[in-house]
């Protein structure tokens, strides 16, 4: 995917560049061309996929309430509250 015009500031920038995960293009001017390192890039795919996952877990059929630390010995559990 290419975007062709991110504002960011420059300090973010380069705090992205000190850290291996872009290279900047002038790296000092303000309308700088910024690439993805591979190390970026695995960054990026890794987050994509833990978004996917959270993403799927929010969409899935709720299985009902499931006793929590504080919930006291006569709380149903999830089986109990859904029998199905």
């Amino acid at each position: 995917m290419i975007a062709d015009e991110v504002e960011c500031p420059q300090s973010a920038v380069l705090d992205l560049v000190d850290r291996g995960l872009v290279e900047a293009e002038p790296a000092h001017e303000p309308a700088a061309r910024i690439v993805l390192t591979r190390r970026g890039r695995l960054l990026a795919d890794a987050v994509a996929r833990e978004l996917a996952v959270i993403s799927e877990a929010s969409s899935a059929p709720d299985a009902g309430p499931v006793a929590g630390p504080d919930a006291g010995p006569d709380a149903p559990t999830a089986k109990q509250a859904d029998p199905t």
